[in-house]
């Protein structure tokens, strides 16, 4: 049974090689009809009689270029002061009126301290150490201290978290909670 299905399926494949090879021989018989169709069509050739009909060319249609038409004089532009992007009325002129520029009175406002620029990369724990280790960097060095102690010389860590760590400066003031995620 396996030897007549393989036969029928190379009969099957020979008939749809056949009519495929038909088809491209038709097409390309007929290409050369079709290409005289083109060019008679198209606007940038001359219109010329079809080779096989032998016939006059036929009326110019629309889409040929009037020459004459283009070399007339064109009327000037009228400054109507449109604008064609914009979908409402013109809007009046605006009025040339002094801007007052209204100055702050009294002392400035201070400001807080800057933001503390470390990042928090995570935390050390160790069976046997009182406490977790806080790990942060300055995106140039890295360091490291338990809950208390004082880095770099201007921050003391606070609190140590799972996903956080509590900073401020040394003075006491701008404490900031920084996020494992460096912001």
């Amino acid at each position: 049974m396996a030897p007549d299905r393989q036969q029928r399926q190379k009969q099957l494949l020979a008939g749809l090689f056949v009519v495929l090879v038909l088809v491209l021989l038709w097409q390309w018989w007929n290409w050369d009809s079709v290409d005289d169709a083109n060019v008679a069509a198209s606007p940038t050739q001359p219109r010329t009689a079809s080779r096989e009909t032998g016939q006059a060319p036929s009326e110019p249609f629309e889409g040929d270029v009037n020459l004459d038409a283009l070399e007339q004089e064109r009327p000037a532009p009228t400054g109507g002061g449109r604008n064609p992007f914009q979908f409402e009325a013109d809007a009046p002129p605006p009025t040339t009126k002094p801007q007052v520029v209204k100055k702050p009175t009294g002392p400035p406002q201070p400001k807080g301290p800057p933001p503390i620029p470390l990042k928090f990369i995570g935390t050390l724990f160790k069976q046997g150490w009182k406490g977790k280790v806080a790990v942060l960097s300055d995106g140039k060095s890295v360091f490291h201290g338990k809950q208390g102690e004082v880095i770099d010389g201007r921050f003391r860590i606070v609190q140590i978290g799972e996903e956080s760590v509590q900073l401020e400066y040394v003075g006491g003031q701008g404490r900031q909670v920084i996020r494992l995620s460096g912001q």
